[in-house]
C-alpha cells in the first residue's frame, strides 16, 4: 500500500472510531449546547429543524428551551422572551428556564427584573454556580450605594458557597463573543500515477452574540511536489425580516497553483416552509488566468433533513463558460451528529497544475459528518471521489477538529 493510500485508511479508521464514540444528546445536555458551542452552530439550521419539531409536538419543551436559547445567542431577545414566558408558564420551578429568562432580560439591560428572577434561581437551587456568576456580573455593573452593599453581602454568600470559586477572585465580565478555533487536514491521492496532493489549514472563528461570525484563516497546500501557503478571512452577518449577507477573502502571494487572491461576497433569505435562498459571486485571480463564477443555492430543510441544490456559472478570462451543478442531502440524526451526501457533475474551471486553468468535465460523491463530542470539541470529517476530466481522478479523506475557548 502506497504512503497516501495508507494515509487516507488511518483517517478513515478515526473518523470510524469518532463516531462509535459519539452517544446521542440528552434531555440533561440541551440547557448548554447551543450557549457553549455557540461558534459551532448553524443557527438558521437549527431554528428550521426546532420549528418542524414543535410544528409535529408542540408540547415539546425541550424544543422551546433550545429555540428560546438560539433567539437570545441570535439577539432576537422579544422572542426568547415569549419563548421563556412560555416554559415558565408550564414549569415555572424549573430553574434553567428561570436563568435563561434572566440572561435575556440582562441582555436587555432590565437588570432589576433579572435579579428578581436570580433570587428565585438561587432558591430553587442555592448550588447553581453560573446562577450567582451571572448575579455577581449584574451587580457589579450597578452604580448606586444599596448595589454596593448588595455586592458585599453577595460575595460572602458566594465564597460560603463556593469557597475555591476563581470567579470571585475578579470582576465577572459578559461575555460578547464565544471563539472557536478550527485545525485539520485533507489527504488525497491521484490516479495516473500522479504525486498526491494534500492540505493543512487553522482558523479562529468569533460567533458574536448578535448574530454575526467572523473567522481569519491559514493554509498549506501541497499538489505535484509543490506548496503554496495562504491567509485570509471573512465576515456573516444577520439581519431583519430574515436576511443575511457574508464576504471572504484569500491570498497567497507568489502561489504556483492556488489564486493569487480570492474574493467572495453572498446575500440570501430565509422563506417560510424550511426554504433557504443565497446567492454568491466568486472570483479568482491566477497568475495566468482570471475566474468568476455566479452561484445560487436553493435549499429546503423537512423533518430531520435538508435538501440543496447548487448551481455555478463560471467565466474563464470573460470568455469561456462553464456550467456545474451540485446536489446535497444531509441529515440531522440528532442534536449532536449529522451527515451528509453531495453529488456533483457538470464543468469546472480549475488549476490543473502549475499555471494551468482549464474547464473540464466533471463528477464527483462526497460523504461529509458531523459530531459534537462535547460541549465543546466537535469532530467534521469528510471523503469521496472527484473525477477532473481525462486528467485524474481524485480520491480524498479529510478530517477538522473544533474546540470552543
Amino acid at each position: 500500500m502506497n504512503p497516501g493510500v495508507h494515509s487516507i485508511a488511518i483517517i478513515v479508521c478515526l473518523i470510524g472510531l469518532a463516531c462509535a464514540a459519539v452517544p446521542t444528546a440528552s434531555a440533561s445536555e440541551h440547557g448548554k449546547r447551543v450557549e457553549d458551542s455557540g461558534a459551532q452552530q448553524d443557527f438558521a439550521g437549527d431554528l428550521e429543524l426546532l420549528n418542524r419539531r414543535l410544528a409535529d409536538q408542540p408540547g415539546d419543551e425541550t424544543a422551546h428551551f433550545e429555540r428560546a436559547q438560539i433567539f437570545g445567542w441570535t439577539g432576537d431577545y422579544a422572542m426568547a422572551r415569549k419563548e421563556f414566558e412560555y416554559l415558565l408558564g408550564e414549569s415555572p420551578d424549573n430553574v434553567d428556564y428561570v436563568l435563561g429568562y434572566a440572561q435575556v432580560l440582562a441582555w436587555q439591560g432590565q437588570d432589576v427584573n433579572a435579579l428578581r428572577e436570580l433570587a428565585h434561581a438561587r432558591q430553587l437551587a442555592p448550588e447553581y454556580e453560573a446562577v450567582w456568576q451571572l448575579e455577581q456580573q449584574l451587580l457589579l455593573r450597578q452604580d448606586d450605594d444599596a448595589a454596593g452593599e448588595a455586592l458585599g453581602v453577595f460575595r460572602r454568600e458566594a465564597a460560603q458557597q463556593f469557597p475555591q470559586a476563581l470567579w470571585l477572585a475578579a470582576p465577572a465580565i459578559e461575555i460578547d463573543s464565544h471563539w472557536t478555533v478550527l485545525v485539520g487536514l485533507t489527504i488525497e491521492e491521484l490516479s495516473n500515477d500522479l504525486p498526491g496532493w494534500n492540505q493543512q489549514f487553522l482558523e479562529m472563528i468569533s460567533q458574536r452574540k448578535n448574530g454575526a461570525r467572523y473567522f481569519v484563516r491559514t493554509t498549506r497546500d501541497a499538489r505535484f511536489d509543490t506548496s503554496d501557503a495562504g491567509i485570509g478571512g471573512g465576515g456573516d452577518w444577520q439581519f431583519a425580516d430574515n436576511w443575511f449577507a457574508g464576504t471572504s477573502i484569500h491570498f497567497a502571494p507568489g502561489a504556483k497553483f492556488l489564486p493569487d487572491y480570492e474574493f467572495g461576497a453572498h446575500a440570501g433569505r430565509r422563506f417560510s416552509g424550511g426554504w433557504v435562498v443565497d446567492t454568491k459571486y466568486r472570483r479568482r485571480n491566477y497568475a495566468t488566468a482570471i475566474v468568476d463564477s455566479y452561484i445560487v443555492t436553493t435549499e429546503n430543510y423537512f423533518g430531520n433533513f435538508r435538501a440543496a441544490y447548487t448551481l455555478a456559472l463560471s467565466r474563464l478570462d470573460n470568455a469561456t463558460n462553464s456550467v456545474g451543478h451540485t446536489f446535497t442531502l444531509n441529515w440531522y440524526r440528532n442534536e449532536r451528529t449529522s451527515f451528509g451526501i453531495s453529488i456533483n457533475s457538470g464543468e469546472e474551471a480549475e488549476a490543473i497544475g502549475a499555471g494551468q486553468v482549464l474547464i473540464t468535465n466533471v463528477r464527483g460523491i462526497n460523504l461529509t459528518g458531523r459530531h459534537a463530542l462535547s460541549a465543546r470539541i466537535g469532530l467534521d470529517w469528510w471523503l469521496g471521489i472527484h473525477e477532473q476530466g481525462d486528467f485524474y481522478r481524485r480520491q480524498y479523506a479529510g478530517m477538522a477538529v473544533s474546540i470552543g475557548l
